[in-house]
């Protein structure tokens, strides 16, 4: 780890005030309790200065001018140093930029802070926007995901082998389900597109300024490729957070619309919108948590949420 004196001289590099404040806000893992590998210095009340290892920072520094060519900005966009250069090279690479938003909390989260974070007024008045702000996203992740080398998740799998676990629980959910979930989206997914995507498009990882989607946040953690549907269905908020379902279900499709609008779905893609919620939540079963992980809120809602949908699955049909 590095001492403010180290960063205040790395940050000379900059043509930017050195009498400015420096904050040390590199988060904790919630499962590990370690500092991240991503160190993370705040820099007056405007600036960001981060290091991580090299082949880290340069993808994410591709994505963020990448996300550029599309109007998008992000949290790695490099501002210049004073010789022009994206970064400071030396055993490190550094990289300053500028603030945008606050700092994710990539911990799971309770029931309240997920119902301030889902429940909010932007994502349901801008949905149409926020799709075709997440289709632009694509277009730019597509772009360099040759070079970025994405980790390659099946989506379809994840969810099928949580099934045994699930039927263990015994929460009232029909065989039926089960088997249609395995068998119909078993032979749809092989169709849907996939891609990189950003992977976790909840919360607060959309910006807005000004009733604008400005910027997408969360690139040093995910690096997924992935149907790219998935970034649609679950950047419409979780299910049970929503005092509704009609809401949820509103948002989502206007999300669907203004993708659709820039980046056309696929026949499949349209289709495949109820087995990719399905996924979506079977697959959390999968997850190994730490016994110190406090997953109570997570746990009960995706119970909620799978018992949902296997009892609704003609609200979803039809949506686009």
């Amino acid at each position: 780890m590095h001492t403010i004196n180290e960063i205040k001289n790395i940050f000379g590099s900059w043509d930017i005030p050195a009498n400015l404040k420096i904050e040390d806000i590199t988060h904790t893992e919630w499962d590990t309790k370690e500092k991240s590998e991503w160190e993370t210095w705040q820099i007056g009340d405007e600036y960001h200065l981060k290091t991580n290892e090299r082949s880290k920072m340069i993808r994410n520094i591709k994505i963020a001018k990448a996300l550029k060519e599309q109007g998008l900005s992000s949290e790695f966009l490099p501002i210049p140093t004073k010789s022009g250069e994206d970064y400071l090279d030396g055993e490190q690479i550094f990289l300053l930029t500028k603030k945008i938003g606050e700092p994710l909390n990539l911990r799971p989260l309770s029931d309240d802070e997920i119902g301030r974070l889902e429940n909010n007024e932007l994502r349901e008045k801008y949905g149409f926007q926020l799709g075709q702000s997440i289709a632009k996203l694509h277009k730019a992740l597509k772009s360099v995901q040759d070079d970025v080398k994405p980790w390659e998740g099946n989506l379809y799998e994840q969810g099928k082998n949580a099934v045994p676990k699930v039927k263990k629980l015994d929460m009232g959910i029909s065989d039926d389900f089960f088997n249609d979930y395995i068998e119909s989206f078993g032979a749809l997914y092989e169709k849907l597109p996939k891609q990189l995507i950003h992977g976790n498009l909840c919360g607060d990882y959309a910006v807005y300024e000004n009733g604008v989607v400005a910027a997408f946040k969360g690139f040093e953690v995910y690096n997924l490729s992935f149907p790219r549907i998935y970034d649609i269905t679950w950047g419409a908020g979780e299910i049970n957070s929503q005092p509704v379902i009609d809401k949820y279900l509103k948002t989502l499709t206007e999300m669907l619309r203004g993708y659709d609008s820039i980046n056309p779905l696929t026949a499949e893609e349209k289709r495949s919108v109820y087995y990719v919620l399905c996924a979506t939540y079977l697959k959390g079963y999968g997850w190994d948590y730490p016994e110190t992980a406090e997953i109570n809120d997570l746990t009960a809602r995706g119970d909620r949420a799978i018992v949902f949908l296997s009892q609704n699955k003609r609200l979803f049909d039809n949506l686009i």
